[in-house]
């Protein structure tokens, strides 16, 4: 194992330590918006946080719908269209500050949300990137020593 994303995002402050004691050098389980790219946590593993906007929490699909949702509830959920967009002006953003980016889109809420038109419309606009595996963004990581920046773009 060299990599590590949970299925929800909790996890406990041993976690990391854990993970670099066996050989891990890749945790994926933190949404940062103001991160452009991976840093190193205390531990030394590479964090490469989620750093556009979640699908599943931030897109209506299935029972998440405006009418379920309500309107106090404070939080920020989209159409498939206008979360795509955002997903879309994050990731420019975070490219064109040289950072790496970190979508996470559930195959199940797209297919629920539209029937994969998100999707093929989210992929089309990531294809004009170049696309990294977690083990180039931790070598990337080792060799830029500002990669832990954080992003200051208003729309994020």
């Amino acid at each position: 194992m060299r990599s590590w994303r949970n299925y929800a995002y909790p996890h406990d402050t041993e976690r990391p330590g854990l993970l670099a004691e066996h050989g891990a050098t890749a945790w994926s389980d933190e949404v940062d918006l103001a991160r452009t790219g991976p840093y190193r946590h205390p531990t030394g593993i590479a964090v490469l946080p989620m750093n556009t906007l979640p699908d599943h929490e931030h897109m209506f699909h299935g029972d998440l719908t405006p009418e379920e949702l309500g309107d106090d509830s404070g939080r920020k959920v989209y159409t498939p269209a206008e979360w795509c967009d955002r997903v879309c002006r994050q990731t420019a953003a975070i490219a064109e500050a040289g950072g790496t980016v970190t979508i996470l889109a559930h195959p199940l809420c797209i297919k629920i949300a539209d029937d994969w038109a998100t999707f093929e419309r989210l992929c089309g606009f990531v294809a004009r990137f170049p696309s990294v595996t977690a083990t180039q963004a931790v070598e990337r990581l080792e060799a830029t020593p500002d990669a832990a920046r954080v992003a200051s773009a208003p729309d994020r």
